[in-house]
């Protein structure tokens, strides 16, 4: 069993947006998108390592992102045992690792997702 978390930009509100700029500037919405997401995994996956729990290094060494298509993607612990490192059984306490790790990057991600989308469109606008 590995432990993962799935990375998907969703919303009404984020759906509603990214409709509304596709249908000027498709392309090039779906390049920002992917690779503030291709970064966000990135910046996930190299804060998790920073935080694990070492013991031997397996499980740190198990951690890697993936990518799923333009819009979806995961930071994946591929060990047995990393669901119960990162939540905790009755024995032992939870040592999270992906989860703060996540949460500590989303600032970065909306100051990418600031930053890239308005030059995106802008590039799309003036083709």
């Amino acid at each position: 069993m590995s432990l993962s978390i799935n990375i998907t930009f969703k919303g009404k509100d984020f759906r509603d947006l990214a409709d509304a700029l596709n249908r000027r500037v498709p392309n090039k919405i779906t390049e920002a998108i992917s690779a503030v997401l291709e970064r966000t995994l990135q910046t996930v996956e190299m804060k998790a390592k920073q935080c694990v729990p070492v013991r031997t290094g397996h499980l740190k060494s198990m951690i890697s992102s993936v990518m799923y298509g333009d819009k979806v993607g995961a930071v994946i612990a591929d060990t047995e045992y990393a669901f119960f490192v990162e939540y905790g059984t009755w024995f032992m306490r939870e040592k999270p690792f992906l989860r703060p790790s996540w949460y500590n990057s989303l600032p970065e991600v909306y100051a990418m997702l600031r930053l890239i989308l308005p030059q995106k469109v802008s590039e799309g606008v003036q083709q």
